[in-house]
């Protein structure tokens, strides 16, 4: 039997770690409401994956799908806040190897601009700045008004060594350099947001 199955606290420490700082903006919830809203990640190695959170950040979102050119998100995140649950994990998390939050403390993703694709599908080219370091990383939407208000829903892949968030394997275990994310996030009431231009 392996290592990793032998230790799985061991292997739940390598996964968090290498989680912490790739984003996956995330609802949990069946229903959208903003009260619910969590920044996460989620990462994996040997077949197993683990999550964590980031708790405290802000958001601007506003999505007119009458006009989709005039989107935009602007994500800043405190990643001092990130936590997995495990005392452990997140001190490795916050770490100089993987996040850096005393040098980095913050993290930052904007977008502008929406792309159609088909009915209630978009994509948008995001920044994302992690560490100091900036990289494009383009997102399918799934975009839907509930409330009065747009919700966008999406997932991506992230590579993120090209961030220097760890390094291709931590304690002996591989870790996995492309890390999934999807997101939830809702905008601001279409009444409030962007409208689209008259002609």
């Amino acid at each position: 039997m392996s290592g990793m199955m032998r230790n799985p606290k061991s292997l739940a420490l390598v996964l968090l770690a290498a989680a912490a700082g790739i984003l996956l903006l995330a609802n949990r919830q069946d229903g959208i409401r903003p009260w619910d809203r969590d920044v996460a990640f989620v990462a994996g190695a040997g077949g197993f994956t683990a999550e964590g959170s980031v708790k405290d950040y802000k958001s601007v979102v506003q999505f007119n799908p009458n006009a989709p050119e005039q989107a935009s998100i602007h994500l800043t995140l405190d990643m001092r806040s990130t936590t997995t649950g495990f005392r452990a994990a997140d001190e490795v998390a916050l770490s100089e190897e993987f996040l850096d939050v005393e040098r980095h403390p913050t993290a930052k993703l904007t977008a502008k601009g929406a792309k159609l694709i088909s009915d209630g599908k978009y994509v948008m080219d995001a920044e994302l700045t992690l560490k100091g370091v900036t990289k494009t990383v383009r997102i399918p939407l799934l975009v839907q008004i509930k409330e009065g208000a747009p919700v966008l829903k999406g997932a991506a892949s992230v590579n993120r060594l090209d961030f220097g968030v760890g390094a291709e394997e931590y304690r002996g275990y591989a870790l996995d350099k492309e890390v999934q994310l999807a997101f939830a996030l809702v905008g601001e009431k279409l009444n409030e947001a962007i409208s689209p231009p008259k002609p």
